[in-house]
């Protein structure tokens, strides 16, 4: 069985924070959702962020500088109530700060006429300049809330009789886009692109480029491979996953790079870094490498495969 190395779920969501400069691609235009709730006070406690006659969502506290192993988090906590006579499933999703994409899928279930709370957090590092390091660097933060009915086992799942008419059911959807800095919310990224990174791709719907490839022991030692940092725009409306194959190098064959928890990036103009570790095909981290090959896949939500970009790239290691 192919086995691969990719980094713990909290590295990949500090990873994404870095911070860039000008690249030899296009502007990247990012773009809040047409319909998203703004909420644009610096303190947000009280916005309402979804209300209707079933359920209610405010933001009911904010920490910016909460302490934990991982490094310091920031987190929205979000009241959520139900007001109807059935049980809820709120759940929020698709998060980016700084139209990064990060990793947070969370849902919880409120009975009827019942509140719950959701969080909705991302770490920052404390340890290396090149990353964002205070919540003051933060100039958009992204999520969607979602409610539906649980139905009758909690899954959201409905279930009725063969002949019978579908049971009414609710559903409800918000895009919210807080800005933490308040005032004006006119923000651009033009300028926030990786240095000297390698271009492979830079087309209407992707941006692909690798800010390094090879093995520094002083930085990448611990993770027991050569390691290369794709830098990934999403520039349609469809939320795109990236995944990589036929990956050699020097000519030896490596593990397949599957997608992770990372390289799906949210719909609506905007981006990524995936940290890819690489292995032979026993598993064993590679060490040694002056030129990587792969073949790149993108699929969209659908699980359909996009065309065009199923071909060889290659990339020198940095010196």
């Amino acid at each position: 069985m192919k086995k691969y190395l990719t980094l713990l779920l909290a590295l990949l969501l500090i990873i994404t924070f870095a911070s860039c400069g000008a690249s030899g691609a296009k502007a990247f235009n990012w773009q809040p959702a047409a319909d998203a709730v703004s909420v644009k006070a610096a303190d947000p406690v009280g916005s309402v962020l979804m209300d209707n006659e079933n359920c209610t969502v405010t933001v009911a506290k904010f920490d910016q500088n909460v302490k934990s192993t991982y490094g310091d988090f920031f987190a929205y906590q979000l009241t959520c109530k139900n007001k109807s006579d059935k049980n809820l499933i709120f759940s929020v999703s698709d998060l980016a700060v700084n139209g990064y994409a990060m990793s947070l899928n969370k849902q919880e279930q409120a009975a009827a006429k019942a509140t719950v709370t959701l969080l909705v957090f991302a770490y920052y590092p404390p340890y290396d300049n090149s990353f964002v390091t205070k919540f003051e660097d933060f100039k958009t933060v992204e999520f969607t809330i979602s409610a539906y009915d649980a139905g009758e086992n909690g899954d959201g799942v409905v279930i009725y009789n063969k002949g019978e008419e579908p049971p009414k059911t609710f559903s409800a959807q918000a895009k919210v886009v807080v800005y933490p800095l308040g005032g004006d919310a006119q923000v651009s990224f033009e300028k926030d692109r990786p240095q000297n990174a390698n271009v492979l791709i830079d087309d209407a719907s992707v941006t692909l480029s690798v800010r390094q490839f090879g093995f520094v022991e002083s930085i990448y030692g611990k993770f027991y491979g050569c390691t290369a940092v794709l830098y990934i725009e999403n520039k349609t409306d469809n939320a795109l996953t990236l995944s990589i194959k036929n990956v050699y190098i020097d000519g030896n064959k490596c593990a397949d790079a599957v997608p992770e928890i990372g390289v799906s990036i949210v719909p609506g103009k905007h981006r990524t870094e995936w940290w890819v570790i690489f292995s032979d095909e026993g598993g064993k981290g590679v060490t040694q490498g002056g030129e990587l090959k792969f073949n790149l896949v993108v699929k969209d939500s659908e699980g359909k495969q996009l065309s065009g970009y199923d071909k060889t790239f290659t990339v020198k290691a940095q010196k």
